[in-house]
């Protein structure tokens, strides 16, 4: 694990942006941090709740049509990945509608941990933590590591297929400018064990600051 000289300034509760390849393992460290103590955002959840914001599902069903609509009204985010991920123009879209929400969901739940002085962490889970800037509210970045061959067999377990995983992985940084804009470098090509020896170091570190 590599620290940078920026968490001897953090000051709890330490917000705590966690980032990193597709399949690096973000939400894995995100779960250790949380089984630790610390309280979690996680924008991929907060994605999910506004497609069912009606602003939102109105502008997205005016652009692309009911086709995206399932039978229950909800929107069916598989359709919508196919449109988004193969056509950046309809990518920009979709951002241009659903961020400005996340970010404010975001910003309350940093909001709130600064106000909770028990609070040693707060962990915010966004595969584009640096790429939408989301990064200036962090006291620290976590960058996940990990090879791409392992990163691509993880989502291949998930059904993915390689065309899938490069769309996506072009949608993003590249993982060496992550890594370099990253203050702590967490490696995950090893075991579970290995990682959680890594989060814990890290979490020790964090809760001396807090006291």
């Amino acid at each position: 694990m590599y620290l940078s000289n920026a968490i001897d300034l953090a000051e709890p509760p330490v917000i705590l942006g966690v980032t990193g390849g597709i399949g690096s393992g973000k939400s894995a460290v995100s779960d250790l941090l949380v089984q630790r103590g610390a309280a979690r955002f996680d924008a991929d959840i907060a994605g999910h709740e506004v497609l069912g914001h009606d602003e939102v599902k109105t502008a997205l069903t005016a652009r692309w049509g009911a086709a995206i609509v399932g039978d229950d009204g909800n929107l069916i985010r598989s359709i919508i990945g196919e449109i988004v991920f193969s056509d950046t123009s309809e990518l920009q879209f979709l951002e241009s509608v659903s961020h400005p929400a996340i970010k404010r969901m975001m910003l309350h739940s940093v909001s709130e941990a600064r106000s909770t002085s028990a609070l040693t962490a707060l962990v915010i889970d966004a595969a584009l933590l640096l790429e939408k800037a989301w990064s200036e509210c962090c006291d620290l970045v976590v960058f996940v590591d990990c090879e791409e061959e392992i990163r691509w067999q993880r989502c291949e377990s998930r059904n993915w297929s390689r065309e899938q995983f490069l769309l996506r992985e072009s949608t993003q940084l590249p993982v060496e400018t992550k890594r370099e804009q990253s203050d702590v470098v967490i490696d995950n090509t090893g075991s579970l064990e290995e990682l959680d020896d890594q989060v814990r170091n890290l979490w020790n570190i964090l809760a001396q600051v807090h006291a």
